[in-house]
């Protein structure tokens, strides 16, 4: 199976993406640059990450490092909710007054 370089188009002022998907839709080994969470909305989910396999139950989640190859394979009866997002989603955030040691 090719492994092919996926690009998704993201706003640049709102580099972000939701994607639904239930359990009929697989995705071949592909990678991006974009970061990536996969959350099992029902059921439960078999994929892989760079020839890693793992299955995840309902109300897991995964993170998916840009550049790392993945797939996700068919898993009747479940969804799930994948957001990407490019790390410079991050970058405009005005932190000025945030007092982050309150989540420490």
């Amino acid at each position: 199976m090719a492994i092919f370089l996926e690009m998704p188009t993201l706003n640049p002022e709102f580099p972000f993406r939701i994607i639904l998907n239930d359990g009929n839709i697989l995705t071949t080994p592909h990678w991006h640059r974009e970061i990536e969470l996969i959350y099992v909305a029902k059921g439960s989910i078999h994929l892989g990450i760079n020839d890693q396999p793992y299955s995840l139950s309902e109300g897991e989640i995964v993170l998916i490092n840009g550049g790392d190859i993945h797939y996700v394979l068919a898993s009747p009866g479940s969804e799930r909710i994948v957001f990407q997002f490019d790390l410079t989603f991050f970058t405009g955030l005005n932190t000025d007054g945030l007092n982050l040691t309150q989540f420490f």
